[in-house]
Order: structure tokens, then sequence, then C-alpha cells
């Protein structure tokens, strides 16, 4: 009896998990959920910034190789 009404209001097809969540968020009247891509979220620096560092892969791969049987 819900989901009928439910899936005709998922016009543009989104994920499940997606449109539910943006409908609870237009619904509450918040405005930090609105932008469904991150893209085109005017908070994107903020969680897309640039990194500084070397990555815990990278750090891995420079690590020298021990021979077979010895311990480090």
């Amino acid at each position: 009896r819900h989901f009928a009404p439910l899936a005709r209001r998922n016009d543009k097809n989104m994920r499940w998990k997606r449109f539910i969540y943006r409908m609870m968020c237009e619904n509450d009247g918040f405005v930090m959920c609105s932008t469904p891509v991150c893209s085109n979220c005017a908070d994107y620096a903020l969680c897309y910034g640039a990194e500084t560092g070397t990555s815990r892969g990278a750090s891995a791969a420079q690590a020298p190789a021990t021979p077979a049987g010895q311990t480090v």
C-alpha cells in the first residue's frame, strides 16, 4: 500500500536509497542534501580538497623487501 505512491514520486528513476534520503531532507526543509551529485555541490572542495603526504599504498610499495626467512 505504501510502495506504489512512493514509486510514483520517484519519476527520475533515482536509486532508492538516494531518493528516500532526498525526500526526507526535502520534507524537513534541509538544503544540505539537495544536490545528489558531489561534483555539483557547493561544498565539493571541503570533501575533495588537495591531498598532501604519502599514501599508505605508496609507503607499502616503497618498503624494502626482506629476504625469505628473515624478519624485520
